[in-house]
This record gives C-alpha cells, structure tokens and sequence, in this order.
C-alpha cells in the first residue's frame, strides 16, 4: 500500500501545480485585456485624428493602374524664374497609357496660367502617326485650370486596342519654322473592353460609385469624366471635388491636385 505520507505529498504537488497553473492563466487573461484595451485606444485614436483631419482619411476611390507602366507622360513644366507666366501644362492622365471604355471619351488637361496665346490640340494613332484631325483643333484664350476636349464634338472616334497620343500646345511664336519655344504636353490613352465587373453594377450603382469601380478597373478617363461631369453640375460639391483631386494625386498630378483642392 502507498504510503499516505507519500498521498498528502503527491497531492500538495497536484496542488501546487494547478495554483501556479491558475496563476499564469490570470496573468495572460490580464495581459489579454490590456493588449485590447491599447488596440481599442488606438483605433480610437486613429478615428479621431482621421475625423479632425480630413486629408489623413483613406481615399474615397481608388485608381489601380495596369499592369504595364511605362512612363509615356510629358508634361510642360517652367522652372525658370524668367518664364514665370508661362504656364505648366499637364495632361489629366497618369504617367502610363490610361484607358477609356468609349469611343468618344472627353480628355481633360490643366494649364497653371491664363494665356493669350494660340492652342493647338490634337489626337494620332501612336503607331503610325496618322491624325485623326484634318489639322490641329485651334483654341484662342484660355483661363488658368482645367479644361476638356470631346472627341464627339468633331466626330473623333477611336477604335478598340489601338494606341493614341493626345497633344495640347500653346503655341509661342505664329511662324511656323519658329516653334522652340511653344509649351506642350501629351500622353497616350487606349480603348478596351468594359470589365464585367464594371458592367454587372452598372444598372443598380449610383454616377459615384460607377466612378469608383471604374478607376479600381484601371479604367481612367472614364472615371474622371463621370466625376468632371457631376462637378460641372454641382461645383460646389466638395465630396466631388475631394474625390477628384484624390484621383490627381494618384496619377501623380500634385499639382493639378493641389489646384483642385484650393480653388
């Protein structure tokens, strides 16, 4: 028989062993609580700062760019200080080919200076350099800020998978072998097919929400015409305007960015 010396010892350690093991569960059930009470504090504290400070809010929409990103972007923009008024010029694209889903998309560009002087505009097959224009569409004085070009309006259309470079240039000097010094910009857009995710909303998804699975598409043009067109229907809508300079600083147009939020 065991010896009950040996039963009181055997019991004292069972003992001992669940206090200590009670022990250590009320520690990491207190270390539990603690940990969550600082994750709570801070998602608190994030809420608060992102409610106090609207630019440190995440996005309303989201531009997710192709796959393929070769910069093909020029931007005009004036450095020197003796060229102060003329104005940096930008095409509203992002610095890779954009894609539209129309055959006769709007482009939008910005000039950071009222000119005077002639603008030309002007639209080619990237590839075979044939102008979809007659001659470059001519435009007289035009204000600081952002302007559109409707392929509709001179019955451009584009077809699917072709490459298009779009060019805006103020024009310097009217001779015509004295070109130097004209400001321009230009970029290359394309048109595809609609995404099916795109279309499966299209019917029930309010003009913003359509915008925003178009730019998550990689859609570009598309999405900054639904939101340029609700502007100029209520310019002083500042959800739109904040949802548009987003997608400037997303296809890296600070500065048209910058411009949008100011104004």
């Amino acid at each position: 028989m065991i010896n009950t010396s040996v039963l009181i010892a055997i019991a004292g350690l069972i003992i001992g062993n669940l206090l200590q093991m009670k022990y250590r569960i009320n520690h990491l059930i207190q270390h539990c609580l603690k940990l969550s009470l600082v994750l709570f504090l801070s998602m608190e504290l994030t809420a608060l700062i992102c409610s106090a400070d609207p630019n440190n809010a995440p996005p309303e929409i989201f531009y997710r760019a192709p796959a393929t990103q070769e910069k093909v972007r020029v931007n005009s923009v004036i450095r020197n200080h003796d060229d102060a008024l003329r104005p940096n010029l930008f095409i509203l694209s992002p610095d890779h080919i954009a894609y539209t889903t129309k055959t006769q998309p709007t482009i939008y560009w910005y000039q950071s200076h009222e000119t005077t002087n002639k603008i030309e505009v002007s639209i080619l097959n990237a590839d075979t350099g044939t102008s979809l224009l007659d001659s470059p569409f001519e435009l007289g004085k035009s204000r600081a800020g952002i302007h559109k070009f409707k392929l509709s309006d001179l019955n451009v259309k584009l077809k699917k998978k072709v490459k298009y470079k779009f060019t805006v240039n103020i024009v310097a000097d009217s001779a015509p072998d004295n070109r130097s010094k004209d400001i321009y910009a230009h970029s290359l857009l394309s048109r595809i097919d609609t995404p099916a995710e795109v279309i499966a909303g299209m019917g029930a998804k309010s003009k913003v929400d359509l915008a925003k699975d178009l730019a998550e598409n990689g859609i570009w043009y598309d999405a900054i015409e639904i939101i340029s067109d609700l502007i100029e229907l209520r310019p002083n809508d500042v959800s739109l305007i904040k949802i548009r300079a987003e997608l400037f600083e997303q296809g890296d147009l600070r500065e048209v960015a910058l411009f949008e939020r100011n104004k």
